[in-house]
């Protein structure tokens, strides 16, 4: 028996006369070292029968035969009796995990030190990499964010480089209703019309965990290229803290689009890391702390990377979004996104990473001349 391999699915044949039965493995997976996969048994276009279940049981694979085998047409149980179809499963079952890990094989690879770093949207989205932004709650996160999202959907140049590449937006936060109010205000800002569609799964009140198929499907058929998730505490794998969950979650989401960026929270009492297990931190390319400062109609977001891989120095950028207000009682729309000029947000840019050098020149610069001492 051969199988042919699709995505995250496995497929095998029978040809019965001018009918086929075919057994499909939906996303095969190890666990406490047992294989689990979403089974289907499928005559032409008729599902027989699917589950989900360890594929090494055998009591359970043969339930599930025989409920399959008793939904086929009567001329094709006489020509394929039941003992068959019960060992071509079996065989089936015996192949699915080491032809799905045929791809991690180990190979010899050359190395190559001319390889140029990819951006997506530089210097804060690498292509095949992972960012995650972190903030309190009610700090612009969300709209960084879609701001991020809309510029890479786009192709907009307006404040980063950034390449076009096909994104789906994940919102499990807010009601699609303010989503769409934001788009299009982000839109606007940055020169597009304010209808421009995102791709955008609304899912507010859902975990990602519920509706990671859908997203899958999405990604392969739309031809996503980047993914951004608002926000890891809505991924509903477990406790954040834990370290098993914490690479539970980076693994679902490099699995689900190898190109992700997910916002994250802080702790109450540290604003300087992302809430959760240590994992967050390396499983993550790139992390990006987010400085924020309101100021009448302006908010001041400061973007500073606390980790990197494979990138050199990179200074804080401070961004100003500016809102106005045509009623009292209304939220401020978002009118314009620029870069912030110099001292306009003196906290954030107070609090900005400097070398111990850098911090011995300014505070010369803004003293004057002083001891060694």
């Amino acid at each position: 028996m051969e199988l042919s391999k699709t995505g995250q699915r496995l497929e095998a044949s029978v040809q019965l006369g001018k009918s086929t039965i075919r057994f499909i493995a939906e996303q095969p997976s190890q666990e406490r070292r047992t294989v689990r996969a979403r089974l289907f048994l499928i005559l032409d276009r008729t599902i027989l029968a699917w589950d989900n279940f360890n594929i090494e049981d055998q009591d359970k694979r043969r339930a599930l035969a025989n409920y399959a085998w008793k939904n086929l047409p009567l001329e094709i149980q006489k020509s394929y009796p039941n003992l068959f179809f019960r060992h071509d499963l079996d065989i089936f079952c015996s192949l699915v995990w080491p032809e799905w890990v045929k791809v991690f094989a180990p190979s010899p690879m050359s190395g190559d030190p001319d390889i140029p770093l990819d951006f997506v949207l530089y210097p804060y989205i690498i292509k095949e990499g992972g960012t995650i932004i972190f903030a309190p709650p009610g700090r612009g996160k969300s709209f960084l964010g879609l701001i991020m999202a809309v510029c890479v959907d786009a192709g907009v140049r307006k404040l980063w480089p950034a390449k076009q590449f096909k994104v789906l937006f994940v919102n499990l936060e807010r009601s699609m209703l303010s989503v769409k109010r934001r788009l299009g205000m982000v839109n606007r800002a940055l020169g597009l019309p304010a209808n421009r569609p995102l791709l955008t799964l609304n899912a507010r009140g859902r975990r990602l965990i519920t509706v990671y198929d859908a997203l899958q499907r999405a990604v392969q058929e739309q031809k996503v290229e980047m993914i951004l998730v608002d926000s890891i505490s809505r991924m509903g794998m477990g406790d954040l803290n834990d370290n098993e969950v914490g690479n539970s979650i980076i693994d679902n989401l490099s699995s689900l689009c190898p190109t992700w960026v997910a916002l994250a929270h802080t702790p109450r009492a540290d604003e300087s890391h992302v809430f959760g297990a240590v994992h967050f931190d390396a499983g993550a390319d790139i992390e990006i702390q987010l400085l924020t400062q309101p100021q009448d109609l302006l908010l001041g977001i400061g973007l500073q990377i606390t980790k990197k891989n494979d990138l050199g120095p990179v200074p804080q950028e401070v961004f100003a979004l500016e809102f106005s207000r045509t009623l009292p009682e209304e939220p401020g729309r978002l009118v314009q996104i620029r870069r912030a000029e110099k001292n306009e947000f003196t906290e954030i840019e107070s609090q900005k990473k400097q070398t111990l050098s850098e911090g011995v020149i300014e505070y010369l610069l803004a003293n004057g001349a002083q001891t060694a001492t």
